[in-house]
């Protein structure tokens, strides 16, 4: 959602409950980084890319798990690399029916590209990386190595 709509659904729901009563929920700590950052108001027609497909990052002993929502996303339409600091997931949600018209549209449709930052002990050579596709979701899993075991001096 774009700042222009925004802005339009502000001034309806100012006629309705009054401009402070709005001016407070939107001058609220942290609610323009929520509106800029969070995947809901973001999409087609803004100045950001939408940040889709949806992802979880997650840490687990001794990896990471990365999780990326691909509904209806054949795995063979799926393309995944790793770059230095970065996953990289590309593909093509096609749809289900390709000769109907959209009323409206949330889900995730068409080309897409999504680069996911890591941590940098994910990123390390000895780093090992694995994927899986479950039900819609693919699953990257990076184990990342121990430190090497040292002896501490004491004084």
């Amino acid at each position: 959602m774009n700042s222009d709509k925004i802005g339009k659904w502000l001034e309806i729901a100012k006629h309705f409950s009054g401009s402070e009563f709005w001016n407070e929920i939107f001058d609220q700590p942290g609610a323009k980084q929520m509106m800029e950052t969070h995947p809901y108001f973001q999409g087609s027609g803004g100045d950001k890319p939408a940040l889709l497909p949806l992802v979880d990052l997650l840490q687990g002993d001794g990896e990471l798990i990365v999780l990326v929502d691909l509904p209806g996303v054949a795995k063979e339409d799926v393309e995944l690399s790793a770059g230095p600091g970065a996953l990289y997931v590309k593909g093509e949600a096609k749809p289900l029916f390709p000769g109907a018209a959209f009323l409206s549209k949330e889900r995730l449709n068409g080309p897409f590209t999504r680069t996911i930052p890591l941590p940098a002990e994910a990123s390390s050579p000895a780093s090992r990386i694995t994927a899986a596709y479950h039900e819609g979701v693919l699953i990257v899993r990076i184990t990342t190595p121990a430190p090497p075991k040292r002896s501490i001096p004491i004084d």
